[in-house]
């Protein structure tokens, strides 16, 4: 089913809407109940109580409610059944923790003694039961997975947009065959020309070598016709 949590990240946003609807339909009952309906003077209670309530209400269910309903779950409902079974169950285990502790909390912050808490406990936790089990099946639980199966069409997107930019980026940096091509014509033609570099010098030293030996026959001729005697000049 979409909307439920994949991670702790988005169970924690689902366990934010949730709590914050099922505290504002509870809340709202049993302040409305207990001051004779809805009036002014319930309606200014409600305002003034409800972000306390709401603050303990997500601590607890994140402290209490939330590991025994997992622990429930794990031990009474089978990981391979059905999403809406598993939405069923948990809607069930959530509702009966949360009834409870809101039970005792609100009639505390409603100006009850522990006494008078515990006294009224069983009157009035069946009415808060019945109305958690009523909100968290039909208010709470579709918004909330509402409000997250949009979060995670944003985030699903974004991961997409990052994949794709990532493989962009891949293909960019690889060599095309063209360009593989034409690096390689470009080597070749490097390599012939350091060859012809390279014989270039045998050709100059060759060159240097016979203009060597032509100008040390003439040293040597000059040598020879110094060395002439006068006997020698007067026979030539």
């Amino acid at each position: 089913m979409k909307g439920l949590p994949r991670s702790k990240k988005e169970g924690i946003i689902y366990g934010l809407f949730m709590c914050l609807f099922m505290v504002l339909v509870m809340s709202f009952l049993n302040i409305t109940i207990s001051n004779g309906g809805i009036n002014s003077n319930s309606l200014i209670i409600f305002a003034q109580a409800f972000v306390p309530i709401y603050i303990i209400a997500f601590v607890v269910e994140n402290l209490i409610a939330r590991p025994i309903n997992d622990l429930l779950m794990k031990k009474l409902h089978p990981e391979h059944d059905n999403s809406f079974a598993q939405v069923l169950c948990n809607g069930f285990f959530i509702a009966t923790t949360m009834s409870i502790i809101m039970t005792i909390i609100g009639g505390l912050i409603g100006g009850e003694s522990f006494e008078q808490v515990f006294t009224n406990f069983f009157i009035t936790w069946p009415r808060n039961f019945c109305a958690a089990m009523f909100c968290n099946i039909l208010i709470a639980g579709p918004l909330s997975r509402l409000i997250l199966s949009t979060i995670q069409k944003s985030m699903d997107k974004k991961k997409k947009a990052k994949a794709q930019a990532k493989v962009s980026d891949s293909l960019q940096g690889e060599p095309t065959t063209a360009n593989i091509s034409a690096d390689n014509s470009l080597d070749t033609k490097n390599s012939n020309n350091q060859s012809i570099n390279k014989d270039a010098p045998l050709s100059e030293i060759s060159k240097n070598t016979n203009t060597t030996q032509k100008v040390t026959k003439e040293i040597k001729e000059q040598d020879a016709n110094i060395n002439l005697t006068p006997q020698d000049i007067q026979a030539s």
